[in-house]
């Protein structure tokens, strides 16, 4: 249960951060800054509310583009199985992963399409609680 009701958390905070107009002006402007201030109030209120623990935003290619919880870090490649999942299929990819540091976490990529057209990825993840 536990699981079902994460994953319905991390896509609710997605998509309230996809569709937010400062987010996807920010974005489109390719401005991390911007971004960053735009998107850091929501994603605080989702870490302190729902224990999301991470947010990131992707390009096209991969490349994280910028890590709201941890945004000197970017510009790598994500070769996690639920990105490429995500940008094949053109749909939420879902699965538990082992991060960076050996951690089991739950995490969800949303392909992000502004006015209909595939601009990135969006996909945040809380780790294991257990």
């Amino acid at each position: 249960l536990e699981l079902t009701e994460d994953t319905e958390l991390l896509k609710t905070s997605l998509a309230l951060i996809k569709d937010d107009p400062c987010i996807q002006d920010a974005w489109l402007a390719k401005d991390r800054e911007a971004l960053l201030l735009c998107s850091q109030p929501l994603f605080e209120k989702n870490r302190s509310t729902n224990d999301i623990t991470h947010f990131y935003f992707h390009k096209l290619d991969r490349v994280n583009f910028l890590r709201v919880h941890n945004p000197p870090y970017y510009g790598d490649i994500i070769d996690r199985h639920t990105m490429a999942t995500a940008y094949q299929s053109h749909q939420i990819s879902v699965g538990k992963e082992l991060g960076l540091f050996g951690i089991l976490t739950l995490r969800v990529v949303q392909p992000w399409y502004i006015q209909d057209e595939l601009v990135g990825c969006t996909s945040s993840k809380v780790s294991d609680r257990s």
